[in-house]
């Protein structure tokens, strides 16, 4: 080798080896030994094939193109593992060229260290593979799109939240098909932003299904470029965040119940006291006025003992004053009533329940809570309950409550005339009792707002008689419900349990 032609040898920055037809090494430039760890004198003179420089599998490798290339065809680059003197293994990329060395035929083969740009396509492929897995598995609906907003691809669950079949159905839409007009205007200003500022995170708008439901959700958006930084398109994330709303707006009720509990519990004891001084001088008012009608009576028979009967107009004012006096306690003893109720549903609500069951015969509760009720005469009343219905186990007072502010319910649903119907039936667990009116009936849209606290349709009414009563079946491991139409009637279903846990 010449003294010029070994300096260029030396030179080059991959290994480089040259072998004879038979693949004896000839050559090897500087390169080899420092990446390899041999030095020439291991290698020279040795076959290549033979050496501890390729694993058994880059053996195969080469000599099926080592065949190829003595059949005449020249093969293209190739990968093949090689080892270091200390065991550590790289990965080389082959090229191999004939040449004339010494005169004779012969192969440089030059060995392109790849390891670390292996290392980096692997992490690439890894990468690339990770993100394609969050893309198809991803809970969020993700949609690509071209800067116009035309979506080029989407996920599944960009399927699935807006309920279409198959991707055919949204590749080629624009992306403000999925979003309400009333944010058409936010969501192309936001779209701006996104490309000025490179990306938007959380913003919500009302999104549409494709059946033209809506629901919300918040959009994050970036911006995707090319290899030269230009922007070529969006990536956007949806999440649909009706379940947080919902959770959201149960844990304002909460906060706003607990306070109303409060309240309640504040009010109540407040009123008690004048309510109960209120409710005896209505006592001593009705012992006043039964003292004086009695007075009026005996000097009326005095006076028609001695044949002086009392005018006929002094008679009358006489009685009217009585009267009077009977109506305004009357109508205080109602007033009085009504607000005990109402201070013991706001009580009720806002207390800790804790219900004593015994064995209840539902045949005797039901009879005690009609006998205690008015029921007017234009309404009739039946009851079908079987003779051996089994005994619940509740707390009587409790479930007293419970029908009777139903019942109570229902007869003033029924103004003119009607039918309430009791009827009661079971399962091997669970007990069920209705009630049904053939009254006004309620509107199917104010059917989910019975039971909550402070709604109510009635001029006079607190809104809490209902949420009592479901508290109070809750109580017992039990649930209420209600079926209801317009001008045909109402019936509230209350199920208990048989065997109480």
């Amino acid at each position: 080798m010449g003294e010029k032609f070994q300096t260029f040898f030396n030179l080059l920055p991959d290994p480089v080896v040259i072998v004879d037809g038979k693949g004896k090494i000839l050559a090897v430039n500087d390169r080899v030994e420092e990446i390899t760890g041999y030095k020439r004198e291991e290698l020279l003179g040795k076959n290549f094939l033979r050496t501890k420089l390729l694993t058994t599998k880059s053996k195969v490798i080469a000599i099926k193109n080592l065949v190829k290339r003595m059949a005449g065809m020249h093969p293209a680059m190739y990968e093949i593992e090689m080892l270091k003197k200390d065991g550590e293994k790289l990965t080389a990329e082959i090229n191999a060229t004939k040449i004339k060395y010494e005169g004779k035929p012969a192969d440089l083969v030059l060995f392109r260290d790849i390891t670390e740009r292996k290392k980096a396509e692997e992490a690439l492929r890894k990468s690339e593979e990770k993100l394609r897995n969050i893309f198809i598995s991803s809970p969020d609906a993700i949609i690509i799109s071209d800067l116009n907003g035309n979506i080029i691809e989407c996920n599944q669950a960009t399927l699935d939240v807006g309920g279409y079949s198959s991707k055919e159905e949204l590749i080629g839409k624009n992306g403000f098909w999925f979003i309400a007009k009333k944010d058409h205007e936010r969501a192309m200003k936001n779209m701006k932003k996104t490309l000025e500022q490179g990306s938007v995170k959380n913003i919500e708008y009302t999104f549409l299904t494709k059946d033209g439901l809506e629901y919300p959700a918040e959009l994050s958006a970036s911006v995707m470029r090319d290899d030269s930084g230009n922007p070529i398109g969006f990536i956007a994330i949806t999440k649909d965040v009706t379940e947080r709303k919902r959770l959201e707006e149960r844990l304002i009720k909460a906060e706003r119940l607990a306070a109303i509990g409060e309240l309640a519990a504040m009010v109540g004891h407040d009123l008690r006291n004048p309510l109960q001084a209120i409710t005896n001088a209505v006592s001593v008012l009705k012992e006043a006025a039964k003292k004086l009608d009695s007075r009026l009576n005996s000097y009326q028979e005095v006076l028609s003992s001695l044949q002086k009967p009392i005018p006929s107009q002094i008679r009358q004012d006489m009685n009217r004053i009585v009267e009077e006096r009977f109506d305004m306690i009357h109508i205080i003893d109602e007033s009085v009533d009504y607000a005990n109720k109402v201070v013991t549903d706001l009580q009720d609500y806002a207390r800790p329940l804790k219900p004593e069951p015994v064995e209840t015969s539902l045949h005797q509760l039901i009879n005690d809570i009609l006998s205690s009720i008015t029921v007017p005469e234009t309404v009739k009343v039946s009851t079908a309950i079987e003779e051996n219905f089994p005994k619940l186990m509740v707390d009587p007072a409790l479930m007293k409550r419970v029908f009777i502010n139903i019942i109570t319910n229902a007869l003033q649903a029924m103004p003119d005339r009607g039918r309430l119907t009791i009827r009661a039936s079971k399962t091997e667990e669970t007990a069920f009792i209705s009630i049904q009116d053939t009254g006004v009936g309620i509107p199917e849209e104010n059917l989910p707002k019975l039971f909550q606290p402070l709604y109510t349709t009635k001029a006079k009414g607190t809104g809490f008689g209902l949420a009592v009563c479901r508290r109070l079946v809750e109580a017992h491991d039990g649930s209420i419900t209600v079926e209801s139409e317009v001008d045909r009637g109402s019936t509230f279903t209350v199920q208990i349990p048989l065997k109480r846990r």
